[in-house]
This record gives structure tokens, C-alpha cells and sequence, in this order.
């Protein structure tokens, strides 16, 4: 049974220390966060994928994911999964850092390159948030993660600036890499894997086994989620939602709507607060 050691949950800011028993990987899904991440890998061995690129999962990695950033972990059979993850909003950051120097190992990179991590500071640092548990108030988890995140960040940000960090380009993957750009540019045109498979001259089924191979996930349900999180920007920039499904490349608003609410637990016009359903 997965154990929740701490966790804290504000609009800004979101933390966990979970440990989970060895679960089947299909119950780690491909997935993306509307916030940057940092997870800080405690125990567990296997891959993480992020945006098809595949890294080595292993004690002591510390990932960095932007918002938007598709990934899927698969751990190996054995010794528990342990992990502290951080969510963040870039208004957390904004007040310490209005430059975005620590911004940059998330924004400075190409989708699925340079995600890993090995910072020196991090075994001096870890104490104070592996201590945090249920009956620590909110005001100290708070503080005592943010303190962590800003420190983490500071180190990656010198790493990536002084070059010690190799944000060295993604393990090559030929025609799927492009495709993977080819969809994050192209959201509003025609993704099906007819379409996709022809643009690329691959047969359909060459593609969905590439595919899947390269990021664990089906395509379909790759440009879904980059297509339901393009809506949800356009919708909170005030695009109306006809024009936020039209052009995150929906063809029917029932279905967007549907698979809207299914991934963000509120229906579009509840998320966009004008209006009521």
C-alpha cells in the first residue's frame, strides 16, 4: 500500500514524500503537470521517459520537469519506490529571482533533454524535509520546501550556467523526436495517426510500436494531454472556450469537453470562473 509520509497542497506550491510498494507500470501513466517539477528520487530503480528520452531512474537522481512536459516512469520489480516531489508555480520563484535565474534548467532546453540531475548539496539538504511529516504544521512544511527548492534550483542553475550539467542533446531517436516536435508545434492540425503516419511515410503500425517504445504511451493519448494543456492556457489567458478547443485542435466540442473535465476535474467554464455551466 502506497504510504503518504508528508504532504502539503496550496496554489503555488505542492509537495509530497511518498513511498509506493513495486506497482504494474500501467499504474504510472504518461503524464504532465500544469507546474515545473522537481522529483528527488530517494530509493527505486528503473527508467523515466520524458518526452520520449529515456533516463536511468536510480537513488539520488534528481529530475527537473517544466510544465507541460510529458513523462512516465517505470520502476524495476523490488525495493520500494521512494520520492519527494515539488511542484511549483513561476510566481514562486518571482519574488526571490526576478531575473529567472532559476528558471533557466527548465526553460533553457529542448522538450526531454537535460532532465537529470546529480547535485552535490543534495544529501546536506535532505534531512530537513525528510523530517516533515503529518503532524508538522503547514507554515513550517512550507518553509522548510520552499528553502529546499530554492537551494536545489540555485545549484542546478550553476550548473547549467558554468556548463558542469550536460544538457548535451536527447539519445537519438530519429523520425520519432521529429514527430514529437512535429505535434508540439502542430496541436491545431490534423494528428491522427493515419495523417501522421502518411506525413512521415510510415506504415500505422510501425509508428504506434515506435511510438510507444520511445515515450510508453500510445500517441493519441500523448496529444491529448498536449492538447488538453494548450486549452486550459488559452482558456486562462481569455481566449473563449470555442476558440481554446478550435485551436488546441479539437473537432467536437463534446469531446473536449469531456476529456476536459476527465483530466482537470472541473468542466471548462468552471476553470475559466466567468462563466457557469
Amino acid at each position: 500500500m502506497e504510504k503518504k509520509i508528508c504532504a502539503y497542497h496550496a496554489e503555488d506550491l505542492f509537495f509530497h514524500h511518498t513511498v509506493s510498494p513495486w506497482r504494474d507500470p500501467k499504474k504510472f501513466p504518461l503524464h504532465a503537470h500544469e507546474m515545473n517539477e522537481v522529483l528527488v528520487i530517494l530509493s527505486g530503480e528503473g527508467v523515466m521517459r520524458v518526452e520520449g528520452n529515456e533516463y536511468e531512474l536510480f537513488p539520488g537522481a534528481v529530475f527537473l520537469m517544466r510544465d507541460g512536459e510529458s513523462h512516465k516512469i517505470q520502476v524495476e520489480a523490488g525495493e520500494p519506490y521512494e520520492r519527494i516531489a515539488i511542484r511549483f508555480s513561476s510566481s514562486l520563484l518571482s519574488h526571490l529571482d526576478p531575473k529567472g535565474e532559476l528558471s533557466i534548467p527548465f526553460c533553457e532546453r529542448r522538450l526531454g533533454s537535460g532532465n537529470v540531475f546529480r547535485l552535490r548539496s543534495l544529501q546536506g539538504l535532505l534531512p530537513s524535509v525528510m523530517e516533515l511529516g503529518e503532524n508538522t504544521s503547514s507554515y513550517r512544511i512550507r518553509l522548510t520546501v520552499t528553502a529546499f527548492l530554492y537551494s536545489l534550483l540555485v545549484e542546478a542553475s550553476n550548473q547549467y550556467v558554468s556548463e558542469e550539467h550536460s544538457f548535451g542533446e536527447r539519445k537519438e531517436l530519429g523520425k520519432i523526436y521529429e514527430i514529437i516536435e512535429f505535434v508540439n508545434q502542430n496541436l491545431s492540425k490534423d494528428l491522427s495517426l493515419d495523417a501522421i503516419a502518411a506525413d512521415f511515410y510510415l506504415s500505422k503500425s510501425q509508428l504506434s510500436r515506435s511510438f510507444k517504445k520511445a515515450t510508453g504511451s500510445t500517441l493519441w493519448d500523448y496529444v491529448l494531454i498536449k492538447r488538453l494543456f494548450l486549452a486550459r492556457s488559452l482558456i486562462r489567458e481569455g481566449e473563449s472556450i470555442s476558440g481554446a478547443c478550435e485551436r488546441s485542435g479539437f473537432r467536437e466540442y463534446s469531446s473536449f469537453y469531456r476529456a476536459y473535465k476527465k483530466r482537470f476535474g472541473v468542466s471548462p467554464n468552471q476553470d475559466r470562473g466567468d462563466l457557469k455551466d
